[in-house]
């Protein structure tokens, strides 16, 4: 059994030192391994982090369970990983309760300072997220108004969490029904995210003229970025299409219809946006159409409301949102 565990192994550690290209060559040699030997903490360590790349969640918090019980100190190394299966499964109060106890975990067992706080930032980043997800926006600008004052300007995380922070901020903007009191960092940042984001907290504060300007930018620079990167086209117009969709939601909120409804349907027609803009534009589509062509409304109104996986991607607000034009539609229709 040792000559065929060592083979083994050094099957397992070729195809580790391949990398993600070999994720399921890894997993497939480590449950070899533990045939032979159950609960071997490389084998089980190498298989989880296998079953992540893969975006297996569900097996990879299997996984974690059995590390849990044969190997409490590798465990103990893993509440990051832990948290963001259990956020990627959309277990987000499970994943938030796990944080928060990590932070206190880190302090207990983590000596060097360094450490301690790249492990501590990793956690808040993540912790944000949930938070986002969950839509308690103000406590995720706690948060990055506290990571921005922690970092400097010249570090290139800098500018990411920049961007990050102006997402929430037009998040919370759109949702906020009193004036919100947010910090103002870095806007000069020139990329096609930090324009679109930016965009996105003048349409929720009523300044569409401006958000226009912002989301042309966005598309020109987003376009400019991707081509130089030698992205294919059908990848291009894939990251477009969320500026073309709120392109056409301020032109219809400018009363622009013909121009919307164009934006909308060439994105539809192109079938490059994923499920949530393909969703926005039906659903902006439809009220557009109002009583028109209802037959299709009611299909354009099944792809905005019964695709699978949209009811833990959409916001509350966009929910209701498209239940409330889908009830119109059926008044429409007279059902």
């Amino acid at each position: 059994m040792s000559t065929q565990l060592n083979a083994l192994f050094g099957e397992l550690d070729r195809h580790c030192k391949a990398g993600v290209a070999d994720s399921e060559k890894i997993t497939k040699t480590a449950d070899k391994i533990l045939k032979l030997s159950p609960n071997d903490p490389d084998a089980l360590h190498c298989k989880f982090v296998a079953l992540i790349s893969d975006e297996n969640y569900a097996a990879a918090l299997d996984t974690l369970s059995v590390i849990k019980k044969s190997n409490k100190s590798l465990a103990n190394e893993l509440v990051f990983e832990n948290a963001y299966l259990l956020y990627q499964l959309h277990r987000l109060k499970e994943a938030l309760d796990l944080i928060e106890g990590g932070f206190k975990a880190l302090v207990d067992v983590e000596d060097n300072e360094a450490v301690l706080g790249a492990k501590k930032k990793q956690l808040k980043l993540l912790q944000v997220q949930i938070l986002y997800r969950m839509e308690k926006y103000d406590e995720c600008l706690v948060i990055y108004e506290r990571l921005l004052d922690e970092t400097k300007k010249d570090d290139s995380f800098y500018t990411e969490l920049v961007v990050n922070y102006n997402a929430v901020k037009a998040a919370a903007y759109a949702v906020s029904t009193s004036q919100l009191e947010v910090k103002s960092f870095d806007d000069s940042i020139d990329t096609y995210e930090m324009a679109y984001n930016l965009a996105c907290v003048n349409i929720a504060s009523g300044r569409l003229p401006e958000a226009i300007k912002l989301l042309e930018k966005a598309r020109k620079k987003c376009r400019d970025a991707l081509v130089e990167e030698e992205y294919a086209e059908e990848e291009i117009e894939q990251e477009l299409a969320v500026i073309v969709v709120q392109l056409g939601y301020v032109f219809q909120l400018q009363g622009r219809e013909s121009e919307a409804l164009e934006l909308y349907q060439g994105v539809l027609k192109s079938r490059v946006g994923d499920i949530i803009i393909s969703a926005v534009a039906s659903n902006n589509i439809n009220s557009l159409k109002k009583e028109k062509d209802l037959f299709d409304s009611a299909k354009r109104h099944k792809v905005a409301s019964a695709t699978p996986g949209l009811e833990t991607k959409l916001t509350k607000l966009q929910q209701k949102i498209i239940a409330m034009n889908g009830a119109i539609l059926l008044l429409y229709m007279k059902q």
